[in-house]
């Protein structure tokens, strides 16, 4: 294990993370400012995923022939644009813009991942992805709670140190940044030589003939869309329960619109925080020493049964009214998602061979972006319906999670 390339990587996806972190506490109320329904708003995130779910392949399969060092400097520079156009929105249509660039650019994750899995054996590899969970953790505990800060400044103020923490982290990369990829390594698809296609129906294809692997893109896909609806709902039950009238944005009671705009965003911060702060401790300080004594699989089917029941007492906390309960309800979901996410990351990466790691990392990321696609696009209308609902169709998905996991090979260990 290169401690060093390890330690550059994760400061690169700390720094990343936080940039995006900062914008989602202001997301739900900056786009209710312009008169959004709580269907826009969704729909929103559902277009910065959804470019993450095109693309991530793409600059997955890049990085397996150019290596990983330019396609993360070349990302991060959309990534900059994108909350540069986010900062200077005047409507709706331009926020959709930002984001669908931001997304494109965060499709990046996957060339980390591979630079990660470059430098790390097998028995490392849970350790190593954990790293990146560490990096996402922490990602959402500083940027929230510096957008949580500067958005009762302004709410566009987030978006424009997210443009320059980019700026930042480009800096660093470009100087600090080894490129980890092999040299003379060739990729094991003919495409990947040819230039890679943004969505590639013959990795689908290819998976097929990986044992577990088509369970595991299953679960990436299923895990990541069941907790979407979580992430997506959240700020909409706060407004909801603790501010009813932010969406007051003309006549007398527009000043207390805006101040109630400043209260959602606080709270989906310490939300956030939460979440941040508990991934961080378990990714960062559990999962090694889990993985070596149960393995990936029996983390996998704990983490998403955990899942299904945080989704469920989740909105019953918050219909109590007494917040502090809400965040220790959090604090149990984060423990579920802190375990799943990097035993399914390691699982994946084991299932395949070391010059595949970039194709299905970014196939199984590019899952992931499609979960957090679907997730979002329902959970406005659902919750439309009734508030409970998106929490209460996210926790049935969640369970079919469950069971797919039963069926993956039991772990060697």
């Amino acid at each position: 294990m290169d401690r060093k390339v390890l330690g550059i990587v994760f400061f690169t996806v700390f720094m990343d993370l936080v940039g995006f972190g900062i914008i989602i506490p202001i997301q739900t109320a900056y786009a209710l400012s312009f008169g959004a329904t709580a269907t826009v708003v969704t729909l929103l995130s559902a277009s910065f995923s959804a470019m993450q779910f095109l693309f991530a392949p793409f600059w997955g399969g890049l990085s397996d022939r150019f290596g990983r060092r330019p396609i993360i400097l070349s990302s991060i520079v959309f990534s900059a644009l994108g909350y540069y156009l986010f900062a200077e929105a005047g409507s709706l249509a331009v926020l959709f813009g930002a984001r669908i660039l931001s997304g494109f650019g965060s499709a990046n994750i996957a060339a980390a991942q591979a630079a990660v899995a470059d430098t790390t054996t097998p028995d490392q590899r849970a350790k190593g992805m954990g790293l990146i969970g560490v990096a996402f953790g922490l990602g959402f505990i500083i940027g929230p709670v510096i957008g949580g800060i500067f958005s009762q400044w302004s709410l566009a103020g987030p978006a424009y140190i997210s443009c320059v923490l980019c700026a930042l982290n480009f800096l660093f990369a470009f100087f600090m940044l080894p490129e980890t990829l092999k040299k003379g390594a060739e990729p094991a698809v003919p495409q990947a030589r040819k230039g890679i296609a943004v969505l590639s129906l013959q990795s689908f294809r290819r998976a097929f003939e990986h044992l577990d692997l088509p369970r595991l893109l299953w679960l990436f896909f299923g895990v990541t869309l069941a907790f979407s609806m979580l992430e997506q709902s959240v700020a909409l039950l706060i407004q909801e329960i603790w501010y009813p009238d932010a969406t007051a944005l003309a006549g007398e009671d527009l000043a207390k619109a805006q101040e109630d705009l400043k209260g959602v965003a606080h709270r989906t911060m310490l939300v956030l925080l939460v979440v941040g702060i508990t991934a961080a401790i378990v990714q960062g300080s559990l999962i090694g020493k889990l993985v070596a004594k149960y393995g990936e699989r029996r983390l996998i089917i704990t983490g998403t049964s955990l899942l299904v029941v945080g989704l469920i007492l989740f909105p019953l906390a918050s219909y109590t009214t007494v917040f502090p309960l809400t965040l220790a309800i959090t604090v149990f979901l984060s423990v579920g998602t802190g375990i799943v996410n990097p035993s399914l990351t390691s699982q994946l990466s084991l299932s395949v061979s070391d010059r595949e790691q970039g194709e299905f990392l970014g196939l199984g990321q590019s899952l992931s972006s499609l979960g957090r696609v679907f997730g979002p696009s329902a959970t406005g209308m659902l919750f439309e319906i009734n508030s409970f609902t998106p929490f209460g169709m996210g926790a049935f998905l969640m369970a079919t999670c469950v069971w797919v996991s039963l069926g993956l090979r039991k772990d060697d260990r």
